[in-house]
């Protein structure tokens, strides 16, 4: 551990790098830790029997849980050209997940490209036959174009010197997502804390680009809406 502390400390000397070593489940230390922190980093060490699934068990269970945001790194994750960040916007609720991408892209002087993934609705399935749309897809377009417009708008207003570059398409949101950001700096999704006894703490698009993403991935928790 203090060689790797060396090794930072050698590369970024206006930084202070402490260390710590304390006994008990890494999660829980880590998470515990995050109570007083602003940010938590982790590696990707699974070792599992799935292809891909390369996010260990412990940077799992502290995403699920963190109160803070949490970047959870690559061991393959390349330098690029052009520092941009991508993130994820399903709505209004993730808009603390695009202002922590904007103040990201403001730190390395790259872009921000904020990415909106909505799906075509079909009537139903019937086999050999072509079910129709619900609702004409222009008009859809048009919809979601103006959703992502008025999420960015406020945002835009706030920081004038960060390029922001919005995405709208059509897909699976983890695919898109990460096509996106396959020659990005940083992958931001939001991860929403639901109440209930079972809540889910992370959602599928958070989990498969959590286990799939070529670059960083930050996870930014967003506490559940009062009941």
């Amino acid at each position: 551990m203090e060689q790797t502390a060396d090794r930072s400390r050698a590369a970024y000397p206006h930084l202070t790098v402490e260390t710590s070593l304390i006994e008990g489940p890494a999660a829980d230390v880590i998470l515990e830790a995050s109570r007083r922190a602003e940010l938590i980093v982790v590696g990707t060490r699974g070792h599992g029997g799935f292809a891909g699934l390369l996010l260990g068990s412990v940077s799992l269970r502290v995403c699920a849980h963190t109160t803070c945001p949490v970047v959870v790194v690559p061991e393959a994750a390349e330098e690029v050209d052009t520092p941009s960040v991508v993130v994820g916007v399903a709505d209004h609720s993730d808009t603390p997940a695009v202002e922590f991408a904007v103040e990201r892209a403001r730190r390395i002087g790259g872009r921000v490209v904020p990415v909106h993934v909505w799906t075509l609705t079909m009537a139903g399935y019937f086999p050999g036959v072509v079910a129709p749309l619900l609702g004409d897809p222009l008009d859809l377009a048009t919809t979601h174009d103006h959703l992502l417009t008025e999420i960015l708008e406020p945002i835009r207003a706030k920081a004038p010197d960060v390029t922001i570059e919005a995405m709208v398409t059509t897909g699976a949101p983890a695919y898109a997502l990460m096509g996106v950001s396959a020659h990005a700096d940083l992958l931001v999704v939001a991860a929403h804390r639901a109440h209930g006894p079972f809540p889910m703490r992370l959602g599928p698009t958070t989990h498969a680009v959590l286990h799939h993403a070529s670059c960083p991935v930050a996870v930014v928790p967003i506490p559940a809406a009062t009941p």
